[in-house]
């Protein structure tokens, strides 16, 4: 579980960073575990002189050949050190590699950011996954973020819709008109049945009003991909878009019928005889 749980987090910290130019994946996910900085003790706002004096103090502390008479598995943490110095070093002089390093921790979430002397949540040794895994991890997180949300948007805006002034004065009088007919005597005992008539009529004011709301998990987008995946095609239309499909197709039988109305009732104009209009140029020419 807590694996699964790491590979989460790292998954969702990759998402959210961009990755800058002049960094490729391969510098990327090694700068994401690494606090260059605090291996060479030095602020961010250390300058190339005050790098390298730092990076020549500690090398020759951490150099392997000054430290060949430590127990093996100290020799061999020098030897890290040493590589890590370095490295820090090599990134931290370049002045668009320093930019870039800079940028990509900047773009991890403060939690995820590396510390020198902690251990990183991208630590090699703690989550040794692939860099194929991680970006099929981070896609699978965006979709889910990009569903939930577009879900809890429908939700938010059918919330709004029903508490606006506009609505609840419409469903009064459609509820006062509806008392008279007796359509819903029978069901006010029954709170299921309430409901059921509470969204009916949501449905029928954006019938009436012409408001095209898509609701529901088909329509975000996991739910579009699960119903192509299934062969169901694209989401069904609602209930507004069905009636303007019919008010357009009706509309355009109507217009195509005054038409030919109007073509039938115009009077066809006389046509001159051919002769009759030679004798009169002849006659003009003379």
């Amino acid at each position: 579980a807590m694996r699964a749980l790491r590979l989460l987090v790292l998954a969702l910290a990759l998402a959210l960073a961009p990755i800058h130019a002049h960094a490729d994946r391969g510098n990327y996910l090694r700068w994401v575990r690494h606090d260059y900085y605090g291996a060479l003790n030095v602020t961010r706002a250390a300058n190339a002189t005050e790098i390298a004096k730092k990076y020549r103090r500690l090398a020759l502390q951490y150099h392997p050949d000054k430290l060949v008479h430590l127990p093996k598995h100290e020799h061999k943490k020098a030897e890290l050190m040493f590589k890590e110095i370095a490295e820090a070093k090599e990134v931290l002089s370049d002045p668009e590699t320093r930019l870039a390093y800079d940028e990509t921790i900047d773009g991890l979430p403060r939690f995820a950011r590396p510390k020198y002397g902690s251990r990183s949540i991208f630590d090699k040794e703690r989550l040794k996954i692939g860099p194929l895994v991680v970006l099929l991890g981070s896609f699978f997180v965006v979709v889910v973020f990009v569903t939930l949300n577009q879900r809890a948007n429908q939700m938010s805006d059918k919330d709004s819709i029903k508490r606006s002034e506009y609505y609840q004065r419409w469903l009064k009088r459609a509820r006062k008109a509806d008392a008279k007919e007796d359509r819903y005597k029978d069901r006010s005992h029954n709170a299921s049945l309430t409901k059921d008539a509470d969204d009916w009529y949501f449905q029928r004011f954006l019938v009436e009003e012409r408001i095209v709301f898509r609701e529901g998990w088909e329509y975000t987008l996991l739910g579009r991909w699960a119903r192509r995946l299934r062969g169901k095609g694209k989401p069904p239309l609602t209930r507004t878009e069905e009636a303007l499909v019919v008010e357009g197709a009706v509309a355009q039988v109507e217009a195509e019928i005054e038409a030919e109305n109007a073509a039938a009732a115009s009077p066809a104009k006389p046509r001159a005889a051919k002769g009759s209009h030679n004798a009169k140029a002849r006659k003009k020419n003379r």
